[in-house]
This record gives structure tokens, sequence and C-alpha cells, in this order.
């Protein structure tokens, strides 16, 4: 039986929603394999536990038993009274939402593990997570996105004056590597963008400005890899109303509208899984990804990637008739055949470079 880990929580402003898709995780993954929930909890300390298997036990903030990655070797040490048990991990399932947790750090500890794992690869995760530099990339691939700039604190000098000569109003004021639309907001006039910029500073130390686009559509699709093979979702919309969605509306307000299949022409649905595939290859993504689309007169603008997307945005594929079960199944299973490519990779490249080691110079004091 396979040992499957399931990691959720973290030190991040979606630790709460990350145990959601962690719990969903955990309740569909087939009876065939061994699951090792690991829990971080909102101070960063892991832990691991057959109780963390139970949403009851996350009315409280729960502990259990302290756990690590060990260094070139997929186990997972859990701390005993007399020492450490390793655990083989065969597979990682990412449930982790927003910051370092989602951006490449915790696939980096796994990398270093040998661990394989349900989602992008470092460069892929920290790619998306940063808005400005995914945007970036966009543009260089032909794909369309709203109007922006980005900065950081020591850019801050007369940024209010260069948001309104670069962009139109009203505009997004919004964290740079955040999600579930935490510390963002919208901004009608110039008046309002301090208040919004130093919002959006609480969140992360580089924030994005860009345009609103008024009058557009959402619409959403969801991509993933089997063999080398790509898999697309059916297309869902969004009914946004004119508005931004805020964390309470897409997680507690369950009167947001969305439809699958969303109701598109078949050139407008072509251009989404172009652009999808597309940036999906290019970026060499993995795993279940969903990305976030704009309709506007025609033009499809891609405004964001999703690498971990709240309960892998299972319900999107449906109408492709695989449950959340099967879609995790698949994953995991091509997460260890990726791994196991990984590991044929070459390494070692023998030199002489080690042989001048005596000539070199102490530098003077």
């Amino acid at each position: 039986m396979q040992n499957i880990a399931v990691i959720f929580g973290g030190k991040t402003v979606e630790h709460d929603i990350s145990i959601i898709t962690g719990l969903g995780i955990i309740k569909n993954l087939s009876l065939k394999f061994n699951i090792i929930p690991i829990y971080i909890d909102v101070n960063g300390e892991w832990w691991t536990g057959e109780h963390l298997k139970n949403s009851e036990t996350f009315k409280t903030e729960p502990k259990g038993k302290q756990c690590f990655f060990a260094i070139n070797k997929p186990e997972l040490c859990v701390k005993t009274k007399f020492g450490h048990k390793k655990i083989h991990i065969d597979c990682a399932v990412i449930a982790l939402h927003g910051g370092i947790y989602e951006g490449g750090a915790v696939q980096g500890l796994l990398d270093l593990a040998g661990v394989p794992y349900t989602s992008p690869d470092v460069l892929g995760s920290a790619l998306c997570m940063d808005k400005a530099l995914s945007k970036l990339a966009f543009t260089s691939l032909k794909v369309l996105t709203p109007k922006f700039i980005d900065f950081e604190k020591a850019d801050c000098k007369n940024i209010e004056e260069k948001i309104v000569e670069k962009l139109k109003f009203p505009v997004i004021i919004k964290p740079a590597r955040c999600g579930s639309s935490i510390g963002i907001t919208k901004v009608e006039t110039k008046d309002d963008l301090a208040k919004a910029i130093d919002n959006a500073f609480l969140f992360d130390t580089k924030v994005i400005a860009e345009e609103y686009l008024t009058d557009v559509r959402e619409l959403n699709i969801s991509v993933f890899k089997e063999n080398g093979k790509i898999h697309i979702s059916s297309i869902e919309e969004v009914k946004n109303n004119g508005n931004i969605y805020d964390f309470d509306d897409k997680y507690l307000d369950k009167q947001v509208e969305r439809v699958v299949p969303a109701n598109v022409n078949l050139k407008i649905m072509d251009k989404i899984i172009k652009y999808a595939v597309l940036v999906y290859k290019k970026f060499s993504l993995n795993g279940v990804v969903r990305f976030d689309f704009l309709l506007k007169d025609n033009d499809i603008y891609l405004n964001e990637i999703n690498t971990v997307p709240g309960s892998l945005a299972f319900y999107l594929w449906r109408e492709q008739g695989i449950n959340f079960a099967q879609l995790l199944n698949i994953n995991i299973k091509n997460s260890i055949t990726e791994q196991t490519e990984k590991e044929k990779i070459r390494y070692s490249y023998k030199s002489n470079a080690l042989a001048c080691l005596d000539k070199i110079q102490t530098l003077e004091k």
C-alpha cells in the first residue's frame, strides 16, 4: 500500500481555506492508499497524526506529533519518545494555498527529499504565485492580460502619480503574491490610492496596480497532464455583476453563481483552450492548474493562474466524467511517473577542477 502525504494549513492568510482543501482531498483519496496527514499550523510548525483527518479536530488549533522531511530520502521523520520514526512517502498531495507554501518553497523541500508531488515545480509555482512576473511572461507569449505596474515600498515615491499616468481608473490594488482576494481594493479615484496601497502592503512586500476591466465575463478553465497528454476541463463562468469578489464572497456567501459549462461560442472556447495549453506547456506546469480569464468585447485576457486551486477545481471535471477521487488518482500516478523520469537525469560530471585546490589564495585581511 502506497503512503500518500496530504500537506495543508500553513503560515498564510489562506490557512483556513487550505484546511478545507486538505480535508476534502483526504476524504476523497482511494482506500488503496495509506493517508498521512501533514498539518502546518499558523506558526509554521509541522504536525501529523490520525486525528488530523477529522474535521472536528480543527474547531480548535490542533497539535499532534511533530514531523519533518529527511533530506535526500523520501521519508517523513515523526518525533517519538525514543527519537524519530521514519515513514516512506510515495507521493505528496499539496493542498497549500498562498505565500511561500504555494509559491515553491514546499516544492523545493520535497525535491530535496526526493518525494513526488502533485503540483508544479519550484519555478512554475513561484512564477505563477508572483502575479507581476507571470503577467510579464503572458505578454512575452502574446497572451493579453490587463495593463499593470508593480512596485515595492522602495519604489513608492510618486507612485500615485505614476499610476494615474500609466493606468486608467478604476484600478485594482492588490498584493503581488497573495490569493483568495485578500488585500484587494478597487479604486475609483487617485484620492483613494494611498489607503489601498497601504492595505495591500499588509500582506506582501510587492504590490500590483492594474486596470479594472469593466463589462467583462469571468471564465475559468482547469488543466492537468497525464503521461504527457494535456487534459482540458469544462469552462465555468463566475457571475460577478460588475464587482470584484472578496474573501467572504468566495467562501462564505453561497449566492455566488457559477455556470458550468459556460455559455460561450466555439471561437472564444478555442482561444481560452489555446492560451491555457500554451501557458501550461511554456511554464512547464504539472498537476491540476486553474486559469482565470476575462472576456471583454470578444478579447480574452488571462488574469492569473492558480497552481493549487481550492479543492483542486474538481467540480470543473464533472462534465468529463472525472470525479474528485479519479482526479487525485490520476495526478498521484502521474507525479510518481514524473519523479521516475527526474531520477534518470545525470547529476554528476567528472572533472579535474579540484586538482587546483592547493592554488586557491587566501584573501588579504
